[in-house]
C-alpha cells in the first residue's frame, strides 16, 4: 500500500479540483441560472434550499468512488459488501423516517449526504485503518520473535 501512495494522493488532488468545479458550476447554475431551469419562484426556491446539501453531495462523491477503487485494487469485495450493507440499511432507515416525518425534498438531500460521507468514512477505515489493525500472516509469525 505505501507504493500506492504518491499515485492516490494525486488521485485525489485531481479529484478535489474536478468537485471544486463541479461545485462551482452547480451553485452557479442553481443561483444565476435558475431562471433558465424553471420559471416557477417556488422551483428555483427549492433549488436554492438544496444547494448546500448538495454542495456536500458533489464534494465528498468523488472521494467516495476513489477510495472504492482501492478496495477494488486490494480485492477487498468483503469490505466492499460489508460497506454497502451498512450504507443500504442506514439509508433504507433514514428515508423510511423522511418519509415519515414529511421531510421533503431536503431530507431526501439530507440522505444523500449521510449516503456519500459514510462511504468515505468507511472506505477510508477498511481501506487504510482497520483492516490494517489486524495482524497479517507475516506480522503473527514475527510476534514470539519480538516478545
Amino acid at each position: 500500500m505505501a507504493a500506492a501512495w504518491p499515485t492516490l494522493r494525486q488521485l485525489l488532488r485531481c479529484t478535489a479540483t474536478i468537485s471544486t468545479v463541479v461545485v462551482g458550476l452547480a451553485a452557479t447554475l442553481l443561483t444565476a441560472g435558475a431562471g433558465q431551469i424553471s420559471s416557477d419562484p417556488a422551483v428555483r426556491e427549492q433549488m436554492r434550499a438544496v444547494l448546500p446539501l448538495m454542495a456536500a453531495t458533489l464534494s465528498t462523491h468523488g472521494t467516495a468512488i476513489t477510495l472504492e477503487g482501492v478496495l477494488l485494487a486490494q480485492k477487498d469485495f468483503a469490505g466492499l459488501a460489508a460497506t454497502y450493507t451498512a450504507v443500504g440499511l442506514s439509508c433504507a432507515a433514514l428515508l423510511a423516517l423522511v418519509r415519515r416525518s414529511g421531510a421533503g425534498l431536503l431530507g431526501v438531500w439530507g440522505v444523500y449526504v449521510w449516503y456519500c460521507l459514510l462511504r468515505v468514512v468507511l472506505f477510508a477505515g477498511r481501506g487504510f485503518g482497520w483492516r490494517a489493525l489486524k495482524p497479517t500472516p507475516q506480522a503473527a509469525e514475527a510476534a514470539p520473535a519480538l516478545g
